[in-house]
């Protein structure tokens, strides 16, 4: 039987004493396995799925017969000492692709899995791999201990000279590299002709006469706002469809929110974040937008539910504080805004506020400008209850009797008279779209109702939300060359059949790679002469862009991938560099070989270096990408609903081998050490920090190869770790890359998904698809990113305490796809309850996997049975995104008018913003959540008074952070000051591309610095300096947190945002 339910472990290497060799014998690279003491082990006739054979000269001849071949061997019983450290040696012939080698060794009741990376050779040679070290077998007794030959039938493997050897280092290191034993002394590389970088930048800096904002991106490389407005000025990537209005989102009415305020970009990804209130106000935030006395736009906001404070909050476009309005105590908080040009004689938009819940009949409504001057007081002709005010056409001030549902004018250039709302749940909002007088909504739970409330108080209505209450899969017609059997599935009313439209890898398609002339290479030389009719091509289902509207909803993935196809790459993979002899663009691993991988035991790809230090690689992987995108996005726009979703990445990861932990291309090493001085400054601060031996001549990353302490694959060991997170950071900026090239091509943020498999879910995993291997793959950044996300993941989870699903709909998803699922599971009870369970958990779509019939165990037989089950017996409306309409936004833009509404109005709801039709149907420019997680909020200081000097002073200290970290700073000056500088610190190191500059501040002016950090780090300190002596007063640090799974960390449960979001459109300043 298959032995799944097993754990790993992780095997390193300790000292031990020498073999001595001669130098001839080092010269000619020989190492003499026979020349060691040993113990002769045998095999036992205890077999399965194998033929065994005795052949002269002790040599085992095995046969496959099935797809799970293995021989236990003899007892060692005799000759294993379990308080000594072994290796196994033996010499070998093996058939290509097998599939993994691996031994089992069987201790009391728990079985232990020993993963060997031994290659296919049709030579005789050795193989040496450890048996019990550190700690993992020493000490115990083994069982018995059984040799498995991958997963393939008709396989002939030849073994002889089994052998149990005592260990020593010089064996460990031969059996970590094999004939390169002698070379360990030339891996590593020099750092002299290395330029330098700079991972940090602003992306906010805005001043006017009463405030200055700054936003930092400590680790530029992965902000998305960041990379969009880096890349936003080369050719090429100028957006071919309009981009939607710059969005002010808040946290809805909820008392676990604070009053979190996130600006967004034209591509709809937060540019900045701050607390509009003190951390103590809790209960959400409103927004309100507008245009004040000089032209320039403002954001007005007040707390939904708290009572204990009576100011409205000034800021400007970059969330610089502006100001405040002290409402008098006639009106009680909570309240409520409207901001609109209602009076035409005074510059600028006016701010209209009055009570939510009036207290007294004939409520009073204050209307402000923007310094805060009561312009007019207005009474309403109404009872004590809730009020709504609304702005219409940008001019008219009207409010709406919610509990009499009558809608009465206060500020109008034209007379109107109070007039009713026929249903008395509805909230009325302005709309864009003339065959309406007003939109409506209500709290729902599933659907989101729009109703149209037209001049003679008629209604329809439109379910704005159908998009998000559909449940899509599409089923595989074929797996690894078996085609599907299973029939046609009906559509249901919810759950529908979409397609999942693959069209490989986009680099591909390029014909620069037939020739393999990719280096200096413009874009137009990358894109001008791709053949699309040919990129489109291959299985039946695929379908083109010009088959865009035909057919089921779509989603498309266009992917870029790390796995290469031999043949198709071959002219890139096989350039070497003169000086080192290595490849120059893929991946290697700790013995610096090339690695590949592939699927049921065979071998199908190579491995791509994904590092972003070769300019070449980086076009490679991205600029066929970008013209597909571009291409898309015009249809798109023209029939948004035929996308489900985008998906510009496949399952990217990091993975060397079995024994192997990162990518050891030396351009890859160049990136590790840029990315350490990030962090530490300097070669002499990383040697410092890390008890690192390295010189401008020598520098390497940990390879568990005894070379000191440094060396060890230990995760107590920070060099080690630091070196782990590189190269998760590194896959992480690779799928960040292809988020960014469709957020540049017009595509909205939460129609962007990933596929990516979640490495800490699947060390348990399925044998054929991905046992054994030690993955860094990048779900901790993505769950942070501000876009959609989604993921690759086989197996039944959904009774497990924390699976991938809970991970990432605890984090706050709520529209996630899955690019490849199957149950593998032979009853029909347990795959419905899977499918339930995910639908119940934030996903929205399948891409339902064929089992290949040779591996089938009743799993897809079972899988057609409960997606038949699922249409006939649960065909409902998928909870996620929709439920109810908080807000509607009308928006005139330059190019296009549409109505923005935001969805989701329960506790349970994330909130949703998407741009609607007239119809009702989805506009497409504007579809994303601002807040998927909850955000933690921490005061690290405060104080009244600083003095500030040369010699600094320091502000605050953060002990840690992860993705979706990010540090508030706010003060005013007490005087005036030529130059202040903010700096940071990391572990005592002084960063100085981090630091932010501050010139020419006056008395009063108030300072906002924002740190946004989306990388791990310890220890960092802030601290404020100036040349010339100064001070502030109310100083506030404050760190916010998303609240989302980070596998690094072994945070295993997110918390999810609730209560939806507030939200108005930044009008352009005039």
């Amino acid at each position: 039987m298959r032995l799944l339910s097993i754990s790993l472990s992780w095997l390193c290497f300790s000292s031990a004493t020498f073999l001595t060799l001669s130098s001839e014998e080092k010269e000619a690279g020989i190492f003499k396995i026979k020349a060691f003491p040993h113990i002769e082990l045998l095999l036992s006739n205890q077999k399965n799925d194998l033929n065994l054979t005795q052949l002269p000269g002790g040599i085992y001849e095995i046969q496959t017969t099935g797809n799970d071949p293995y021989v236990w061997f003899q007892s060692l019983k005799n000759s294993y000492q379990p308080n000594l450290s072994y290796v196994i040696a033996f010499e070998y012939q093996a058939p290509e692709d097998f599939g993994n080698f691996v031994f089992y060794c069987r201790t009391g009741n728990k079985t232990k899995p020993i993963r060997t990376d031994l290659q296919p050779s049709r030579e005789w040679q050795w193989f040496v791999f450890p048996l019990s070290d550190k700690g993992q077998l020493i000490g115990r007794k083994i069982d018995a201990l059984r040799m498995d030959f991958g997963e393939l039938d008709n396989k002939t493997f030849r073994i002889k000279n089994f052998r149990l050897i005592e260990t020593n280092r010089e064996l460990k290191l031969y059996a970590a590299l094999g004939d390169k034993i002698n070379q360990v002394d030339a891996f590593g590389i020099g750092l002299k002709k290395l330029n330098p970088q700079v991972s940090s930048t602003e992306t906010v800096r805005y001043k006017d006469e009463n405030s200055l904002s700054v936003t930092q991106a400590v680790y530029q490389y992965l902000d998305l706002d960041a990379e969009t407005k880096r890349m936003r000025k080369q050719s090429g990537v100028v957006p071919p469809v309009p981009l939607g209005p710059r969005i002010v989102a808040g946290e809805g009415p909820n008392q676990e929110n604070h009053t979190v305020i996130r600006i967004l970009s034209p591509y709809q990804i937060c540019e900045t974040q701050f607390l509009a209130y003190p951390p103590k106000i809790r209960g959400g935030v409103g927004i309100e937008t507008g245009i004040d006395e000089k032209g320039r736009p403002f954001i007005a906001t007040w707390p939904l539910s708290s009572e204990l404070t009576r100011n409205i909050h000034l800021f400007n476009r970059a969330g610089g504080s502006n100001g405040k309005i002290q409402v008098p105590e006639e009106i009680n908080p909570p309240y409520d805004l409207a901001v609109g040009n209602f009076l035409p004689k005074s510059p600028g938009d006016e701010i209209a506020v009055t009570s939510q819940y009036a207290i007294e009949a004939n409520p009073s409504i204050h209307v402000y400008n923007t310094v805060g001057k009561l312009l007019r007081r207005k009474t309403v002709t109404g009872e004590a209850g809730e009020y709504s005010l609304l702005t219409k056409n940008s001019n008219h001030l009207l409010i709406q009797e919610l509990g009499r549902q009558k809608i009465h004018p206060i500020l109008s250039p034209q007379k109107e008279i109070s007039t009713s709302v026929v249903n008395k749940k509805l909230k009325v909002f302005d709309s864009v779209y003339p065959d309406r007088e007003f939109n409506a909504g209500k709290t729902e739970e599933t659907l989101s109702t729009l109703h149209l409330i037209h001049k003679e108080r008629k209604t329809s209505s439109q379910n704005i939300g159908r998009m998000e209450n559909i449940f899509w899969f599409d089923p595989q017609d074929e797996h690894n060359g078996d085609r599907a059997t299973w029939g046609e599935f009906p559509d249901g009313k919810y759950v529908r059949n979409g397609l999942y439209n693959y069209l490989g890898s986009a680099h591909y398609w390029s014909p620069l790679l037939k020739k393999g002339e990719i280096e200096s290479r413009t874009y137009g030389e990358w894109t001008s002469n791709i053949d699309w009719e040919t990129a489109f091509s291959g299985a039946e289902w695929r379908k083109s862009v010009q088959e865009y509207n035909q057919g089921k909803p779509t989603v498309w993935t266009a992917a870029f991938t790390h796995r290469w196809h031999p043949r198709k790459m071959e002219p890139i993979s096989s350039k070497v560099d003169p000086e080192s002899g290595l490849p120059v663009y893929l991946l290697l691993d700790r013995k610096n070989d090339t690695k590949g991988g592939g699927y049921f035991g065979r071998k199908l790809f190579d491995y791509g270096s994904q590092h972003f230090e070769n300019e070449a690689l980086n076009k490679l992987y991205t600029f066929a990408q970008r013209a597909f995108y571009r291409k898309l996005v015009l249809a798109y726009r023209k029939n948004p609903e035929m996308t489900i979703a985008v998906e510009p990445n496949h399952e990217n990861e990091i993975v060397s081998g079995i024994n192997s932990i990162g990518d050891y291309n030396p351009e890859n090493l160049h990136g590790f050490y840029h990315y350490l001085k990030s962090l530490y400054g300097n070669l002499i601060q990383i040697n410092k920090i890390m008890k690192t031996p390295f010189t401008a001549d020598f520098f390497d990353a940990p390879r568990d190869l005894s070379r000191g302490k440094w060396d060890k694959y230990d995760f107590e060991n920070r060099f080690f770790s630091e070196w782990v997170e590189y190269n998760r950071i590194v896959v992480s900026r690779r799928v960040g890359t292809s988020y960014r090239e469709c957020l540049l091509a017009g595509f909205p943020p939460e129609l962007i998904k990933s596929h990516q498999i979640p490495d800490s879910y699947v060390f348990k995993s399925i044998v054929g698809i991905s046992e054994g291997q030690k993955r860094i793959s990048p779900i901790d950044w993505l769950l942070t990113t501000g876009a959609g996300f989604g993921f690759s993941r086989y197996g039944t989870y959904y009774e497990r305490e924390h699976n991938i699903g809970q991970g990432a709909y605890s984090s706050g998803f709520d529209n996630m796809l899955i690019g490849e699922y199957a149950s593998l599971n032979a009853s029909p009870h347990h795959a419905l309850e899977q499918l339930l369970y995910l639908r119940n958990h934030g996903v929205s779509t399948l891409h339902v996997m064929w089992w290949p019939s040779n591996l089938d165990k009743g799993f897809n037989q079972a899988q057609e049975t409960a997606l038949h089950n699922l249409i006939s017996e649960h065909d409902k409306p998928r909870q996620g995104l929709a439920g109810g309409i908080r807000e509607i936004r009308p928006w005139k833009g330059k190019n296009k008018s549409y109505d923005i509404a935001s969805l989701g109005t329960t506790g349970r709801h994330t909130g949703l913003i998407k741009s609607i039709n007239q119809d009702g149907s989805f506009e497409g420019t504007v579809y994303t959540v601002p807040f998927h997680s909850h955000v933690d909020i921490s005061l690290l200081n405060q104080k009244e008074t600083l003095s500030i000097s040369d010699s600094g002073s320091e502000i605050a200290i953060i002990e840690k952070t992860r993705p979706g970290s990010l540090v508030e700073v706010n003060f005013i000056m007490d005087r005036r000051a030529p130059l202040l500088q903010m700096n940071m610190k990391h572990n005592g190191i002084l960063l100085p591309d981090k630091t932010i500059r501050l010139e020419n501040l006056n008395l009063n002016q108030q300072i906002r610095l924002i740190y946004k950090i989306p990388i791990l780090m310890d220890s960092i300190s802030l601290t404020l300096s100036s040349p010339q002596k100064t001070g502030i007063r109310d100083l506030s640090v404050i760190k916010h947190q998303d609240q989302v799974v980070n596998l690094a960390k072994k945070i295993m449960s997110g918390k999810r945002h609730q209560g939806g979001v507030t939200f108005d459109c930044l009008p352009p300043s005039q």
